[in-house]
């Protein structure tokens, strides 16, 4: 979740006007204000999304409980992360891209 606050805030010197001029609200350049920070917020994101990828798919230590070893539970668990952390990651990216993306698009 950091990950992807980070790179709105990268990106919300683009996402800021956009969405208030969608909302019909003029001449608020608060997002631009951001723009300087733009380069640590993207290396602060990429930071985050690696060291979560890394966390996700590190090996899976075996779980024991009263001599009951469960590798099924970790394994569910692992997959649902990775889906969790692929959807993270791709709204990340859309984020960190958002000021090209509005380049090509007008």
């Amino acid at each position: 979740m950091g990950s992807i606050f980070t790179a709105f805030l990268a990106s919300s010197c683009c996402i800021g006007p956009l969405t208030f001029t969608l909302l019909g609200v003029g001449g608020i350049g608060f997002g631009a204000s951001f723009e300087k920070y733009r380069p640590l917020l993207i290396v602060i994101t990429t930071i985050q999304i690696g060291i979560s990828y890394y966390l996700v798919n590190r090996p899976l230590d075996k779980i024991c409980i009263d001599g009951k070893c469960d590798m099924d539970k970790a394994a569910k668990k692992r997959k649902i992360n990775r889906i969790i952390l692929g959807i993270t990651g791709g709204v990340a990216v859309v984020f960190l891209f958002i000021p090209q993306i509005l380049v090509l698009i007008a």
